[in-house]
This record gives structure tokens, sequence and C-alpha cells, in this order.
């Protein structure tokens, strides 16, 4: 179990703030883009599971640079973040970026983290299963699915040892950097 160090609300504003600037809510995605470009993200997760990397794989970097096996040091000021836990982050920040909140009842995410850190919250055991949910929740509930997901996600990792909060904040250093709609993206 990972112990939880980031502050959410900053990352969801800061996150919101990069995708801002960066031309991402402009103009804002329709709810089923936003959808599809979620799970697209954790399908690129899944991707890379299928592929023989594991979820609590240290984060690399993909590059010429990094061969993508050598484990990085620190965060990388060049190449792009890598791994099942950065496509994980991935997912998180496109739904922290689109409100710059996690909207719904962080009372209930709170508790549900303190429940799960007694273990008294059993978690999903693999990733199709996170995936699996999180397209549940997409479909079932349009309102809060999305963030129902980014928490789901978040607690997942943590329950599992995935480094997500490593994961995020490499990956939001890196989209700082990066050029309009990641060099001209339509959705």
């Amino acid at each position: 179990m990972i112990e939880p160090t980031l502050d959410w609300e900053q990352v969801a504003r800061e996150a919101k703030e990069i995708a801002d600037a960066h031309g991402w809510n402009d103009p804002p995605e329709d709810d089923a883009t936003h959808a599809v470009n979620v799970l697209c993200e954790l399908f690129e997760a899944w991707q890379l599971y299928r592929a023989g990397h594991e979820p609590d794989e240290p984060i690399t970097c993909e590059g010429a640079g990094c061969q993508m096996r050598e484990v990085c040091k620190k965060p990388c000021e060049q190449y792009k973040p890598y791994g099942i836990a950065v496509e994980l982050a991935d997912a998180v920040l496109r739904v922290l970026s689109r409100t710059g909140e996690l909207r719904g009842p962080m009372t209930m995410f709170r508790a549900m983290t303190a429940a799960d850190k007694r273990g008294t919250h059993s978690g999903m055991d693999g990733l199709e299963d996170l995936i699996l949910c999180s397209m549940d929740m997409i479909d079932v509930w349009p309102e809060y699915g999305m963030e129902d997901t980014a928490k789901g996600i978040i607690m997942w990792c943590w329950e599992h040892g995935v480094p997500i909060e490593d994961a995020i904040r490499q990956k939001m250093e890196y989209n700082k950097k990066r050029a309009w709609r990641h060099g001209g993206k339509r959705v």
C-alpha cells in the first residue's frame, strides 16, 4: 500500500491550468469525446500490460537516450515518462484537467481511502478489472462517473503499489513543456 502524498485539489487545479495553456479546453471536449480519451489512456496501460510490463514497474523514459528499460533516477528533463503507471496517470490527469477539481463527494473518497488503508475495502485484483469497472462507471453514472473513475484509479494504484503519484508529478512536468495540443492533435 502506498501512502498518499499529493494534495489532489492542487493537482486538479494545476492539471487544468496546464491543459488550458496547451489548448485542450478550447473548445471544451464534449462528454463522449472526453470519455473516449480517458478510456484510451486506460487501454494504453492495458497494451503495455499485454506486452509484458507490470503495473508496479518503475517509471522509465521513452526516447533514444533512455533505452526504455533503464530505470530513471529522477524525472527526465527531455523524454516522455513511460510505463503503465504513466498511462494510468494520463487517465487521471485527463479527468482532472477538464474541471480543475474532483467533483463529487470528496469525503466519500477520503473515507474509502481510510478504509482501504485498513484493508476493509478490497479493491479490484487486476488491471483488467480496473479498466472494466472504469468503463461501467463512465457509462452508468455520466455525471460523476469520470471523477469516480479517477478516484478508483488512484485507490487501485495505492492498493497495488503502483507509483501513481510519481507518475502524475513526472507527467505534469513533461506536459508543461509540450507543444500546443501535443503537436496539433484534433481531440
